[in-house]
């Protein structure tokens, strides 16, 4: 999939301002390199730990050229990692990739120490989720974003992005192993379940099991005895007790805060394109004063769009003179589904409106308009708009 270094490269050009003075622009080449080494060490090293014999359908290293050969490899992608990290990094990348390195280590000690541990907590698991997956997709995306001389802001979201981004990741794996397609996903159904891997899955079903089924959870991942027939009966309790849909919960959670973490890239932009009023009113929510905007006495017939995105908000028959000092609307357009929002700010209840489609600020809606179009009035600040004219 080579997941992460796409994630580094993807974070250079998301960070890279094209007026930045970047010495050598394809540093970010080399440290994703570096990335997927360090990643494709943890696999060898990590299926000889679980003595796996397959991963994603095909035979694993270990189980086709053995231990030996598997552990040397991996130490020379380790090797060969870190020659390209002093290659291509600098102190600051350097430390991050080897910081994480020793975080992974860390991970795969925690996860054997708790190897068949039922009992085990979803606190203790979402550590070793963080230390074995999470950490690298965050030093996939720190990398990426210091090489384009990113500010320590952006460093800093793009590290929140890799870390729940990759959260999400094994969350969603833990979930496929009990509902995938293998021709789509190329994984086997019930993988994990065959190796007696603990999963979210099982530490909720366990946790949420009688006492026969606690028996059976035992039987199954704790001893490793599985007959015919355990696989089925463990996708019973699995679902029995809504464990995927709880899973697939808790992942929505960590990719929400994976997509809230680089609004500040799209805040560059907006503060690229737009001026200083438009800037404050669309992303900052601000009012501009009555009177003063560019279409609050627009005579023009045409369309009013979006001043961020272009969307189709108004028209001129829509228009008409409130005498309140802002372009006054008593409807909307079909496709303009503009969002309304509950606003409490400054001691007064209003209904807030913004665009549908990339969430600007647009004005309020208030219930004094005319009686004849449906009494609504849309109060719109002109910098959150462009007018087309016909």
């Amino acid at each position: 999939k080579r997941l992460r270094p796409l994630l580094t490269v993807s974070s250079f050009h998301m960070t890279r301002n094209d007026s930045s003075e970047i010495e050598n622009k394809m540093n970010h080449i080399g440290l994703s390199a570096a990335v997927e080494f360090i990643h494709t060490a943890t696999l060898l090293h990590d299926d000889v730990i679980d003595e796996s014999k397959q991963r994603r359908g095909k035979p694993t290293a270990n189980e086709k050229w053995k231990n030996k050969t598997s552990v040397l490899v991996g130490d020379f992608l380790f090797s060969r990692a870190f020659q390209l990290m002093t290659k291509y990094g600098n102190t600051e990348t350097l430390k991050i990739l080897a910081d994480t390195s020793v975080v992974i280590s860390e991970g795969e000690v925690l996860e054997l120490a708790n190897d068949k541990n039922l009992e085990i907590n979803e606190n203790i698991y979402f550590e070793v989720v963080n230390a074995k997956t999470a950490s690298l997709f965050s030093a996939a995306c720190q990398v990426g974003s210091i090489s384009a001389l990113g500010t320590e802001a952006e460093v800093n979201a793009l590290k929140s992005f890799g870390t729940n981004f990759g959260m999400t990741f094994q969350l969603i794996d833990d979930a496929i192993d009990y509902s995938s397609n293998k021709k789509i996903l190329g994984k086997n159904t019930g993988d994990d379940f065959k190796e007696g891997k603990i999963t979210l899955p099982i530490i909720l079903a366990y946790g949420r099991s009688n006492d026969k089924e606690k028996k059976f959870w035992e039987r199954t991942i704790s001893d490793l005895n599985q007959s015919d027939g355990d696989f089925e009966m463990a996708l019973e309790i699995i679902n029995k007790y809504q464990c995927i849909e709880d899973t697939l919960t808790r992942a929505n959670h960590f990719s929400n805060v994976a997509v809230d973490s680089v609004d500040i890239f799209k805040d560059n932009i907006y503060k690229e394109k737009l001026t200083d009023i438009q800037y404050n009113v669309t992303r900052k929510s601000a009012t501009e004063r009555p009177f003063t905007g560019e279409y609050w006495d627009e005579k023009r017939n045409g369309e009013y769009l979006c001043i961020c995105c272009g969307h189709k908000l108004f028209t001129s028959e829509m228009k008409y003179d409130s005498g309140c000092g802002w372009p006054s609307f008593f409807a909307e357009s079909d496709e303009a589904d503009i969002s309304q929002i509950e606003d409490r700010s400054h001691g007064m209840y209003r209904i807030e409106v913004k665009c549908s489609k990339c969430d600007s600020h647009l004005g309020h809606i208030f219930d004094d308009g005319p009686i004849q179009k449906g009494g609504k009035r849309y109060c719109i600040n002109s910098a959150s708009m462009q007018f087309k004219e016909d």
